[in-house]
């Protein structure tokens, strides 16, 4: 399952793009 911080990193990608 994903970890909150997986998504958070992901987040953080998509807003650091």
């Amino acid at each position: 399952r994903m970890t909150v911080g997986k998504m958070i990193e992901l987040l953080g990608s998509k807003a650091g793009v």
